[in-house]
């Protein structure tokens, strides 16, 4: 290993990490919405 550290290749984990950061940002949000709906159906049904 006389070669420079090489860049390690993007798809080590399989998916870049923009595309869980977006996921999970978008997981989040979608189960804060359900929650909040499940809340005001509860206080005021």
């Amino acid at each position: 290993m006389t070669d420079p550290a090489p860049q390690t290749p993007r798809r080590k984990t399989g998916l870049p990490r923009g595309l869980i950061i977006f996921f999970a940002v978008h997981f989040l949000a979608i189960a804060g919405v359900a929650i909040f709906l499940m809340w005001k159906l509860k206080v005021f049904g």
